[in-house]
């Protein structure tokens, strides 16, 4: 069964496969990107061809290579597709467009998940969240924000805001295109270093805070001005330097490996064996 559906405004996708229809509570792997068609038929490039990630779990199905689960895509944009919500409540976007619902760490955790989990009889207690790009750093976030809450987190060419690189203002001659005057939406506006330390997953690591279980995190060789590579380096680094496990054996996926969807289904054949087996222990 796959079904689009939403909760108060929050449009998203369910997938069920059939082969687990008779499981009750069934485990979930939450996978977040802007819009969940994207995960079925990208409109940022079209390098994976015919592939998708729909035939990608149901090739490992066949394969033998997942425990049973459900896939969740959330959406993290509004319906025209040009602002994205990565926030945490009380950095609320302010300075949005339009006025639509959108998901944030509070009501994906104490609503959304809840209403999904009861209507699809999922397990709310065996969730594993991942992502690619702005979707890897939503997973990031979430995740080590509650960091006893979730079976495992992937992150896949995360764009792992930092503080000094992303702020104009402290970096006037920034080329970063993620600069939280540019994506209002994020934090709403520019954040105190605080505000933005509370929920920042390489502030976490460095200073010792409780850090969440089965992190498996990749990313691409891509070198372009703006590639998510140092970003997901960095963090690589602080997660070595705290002698913090990283569960994906390639750091970066492929010496040829993009920011594009090819190398995202890539990174599913990955790790969606992995969130399944946790999953299912």
């Amino acid at each position: 069964m796959i079904e689009r559906n939403n909760y108060n405004g929050i449009e998203y996708v369910i997938y069920r496969p059939e082969q687990y229809s008779k499981i009750d509570n069934l485990p979930v792997v939450v996978l977040f990107r802007g819009h969940p068609d994207e995960w079925f038929q990208s409109r940022q490039d079209t390098s994976r061809g015919k592939r998708n990630s729909y035939l990608v779990i149901n090739d490992l199905i066949t394969k033998g290579y997942v425990k049973p689960a459900a896939y969740l895509f959330p959406a993290t944009c509004n319906s025209a597709l040009d602002e994205y919500y990565f926030c945490h409540d009380l950095k609320a976007p302010k300075q949005r467009n339009n006025q639509e619902n959108y998901l944030t760490h509070q009501n994906f955790e104490t609503e959304f998940l809840p209403d999904v989990c009861k209507q699809y009889n999922l397990d709310e207690n065996k969730v594993s969240l991942d992502g690619f790009s702005l979707g890897g750093y939503t997973s990031l976030v979430y995740s080590f924000l509650s960091p006893e809450k979730y079976i495992s987190t992937g992150s896949f060419d995360g764009a792992i805001l930092n503080y000094e690189t992303d702020n104009i203002k402290l970096n006037p001659k920034t080329t970063s295109d993620l600069t939280f005057d540019s994506f209002p939406y994020i934090f709403g506006g520019i954040p105190s270093q605080k505000d933005f330390e509370s929920i920042d997953p390489l502030f976490k690591i460095s200073n010792d805070f409780i850090i969440p279980k089965n992190l498996f995190i990749s990313g691409t060789n891509c070198n372009l001005e703006n590639s998510n590579k140092p970003r997901v380096k960095l963090l690589l680094e602080t997660m070595q330097s705290k002698n913090i496990n990283n569960h994906c054996d390639a750091s970066i996926i492929d010496i040829n490996s993009s920011h594009e969807w090819f190398w995202v289904d890539e990174y599913l054949y990955r790790a969606l064996p992995f969130h399944t087996h946790k999953l299912n222990k």
